[in-house]
């Protein structure tokens, strides 16, 4: 198989498990389904990703580069982040639901360890070689966030960990499949302009100054 052959197929195969895992779950997903909608044999996707664990974190983690590339992180501007954050999670609702199954079932790829097989950091997987694309995707938020503090951008009494999860929770309101989305009259426009509004007085700065 050449090589862009076999990155079509790759690409077929996490396609098809992103539709499989948020429709049914990591335990309920089946490999069987996951091969035959990607059009290639069982045994190959054994050889790429291991096993149905090891495909769920490729899985995820090409979540996370696609999701990256499509909205770029901007730390001093925190509130139109959340908004293009929340306008693909609308694209895109299967990436919530992947995740959000794996949550209700106690799994994390953050327990596999890089370079196991199959698992992200592993040779040919999203996110190889070294640490897992989501990892490295939080560290560098974190970093940016730190940094906007310290020039005076955002808010600096609570950390950035602390900043980053309400950003990153404050996005998916209102999200396709959220209880929230079902509110008689509201709209996507409603709760993106309610998430921007929210993000914008999270990490505002606070004046300290004792005024006149």
């Amino acid at each position: 198989m050449s090589i862009r052959n076999a990155e079509a197929t790759r690409r077929r195969i996490l396609e098809a498990a992103r539709h499989e895992f948020a429709r049914y779950g990591v335990a309920g997903a089946r490999v069987n389904r996951i091969a035959e909608a990607a059009e290639c044999n069982k045994q190959l996707l054994y050889a790429y990703y291991g096993d149905k664990d090891g495909l769920y974190a490729a899985t995820r983690e090409e979540i996370t580069r696609q999701t990256t590339s499509a909205v770029p992180f901007d730390a001093d501007d925190l509130p139109g982040y959340a908004g293009r954050l929340f306008d693909h999670h609308q694209r895109h609702p299967d990436n919530l639901r992947v995740i959000g199954w794996a949550q209700l079932e106690g799994l994390s790829t953050e327990t596999m360890s890089p370079g196991s097989p199959g698992s992200p950091g592993s040779p040919g997987s999203p996110g190889s070689p070294g640490s897992p694309a989501s990892f490295e995707s939080t560290h560098q938020k974190i970093a940016a966030i730190r940094a906007a503090q310290e020039r005076g951008t955002v808010r600096a009494d609570r950390s950035p960990e602390e900043l980053l999860a309400l950003v990153l929770k404050l996005s998916t309101l209102g999200s396709p499949g959220s209880p929230e989305s079902t509110y008689p009259g509201k709209t996507a426009a409603d709760f993106r302009g309610l998430i921007v509004s929210a993000v914008h007085e999270l990490v505002a700065r606070q004046n300290t100054g004792t005024g006149a």
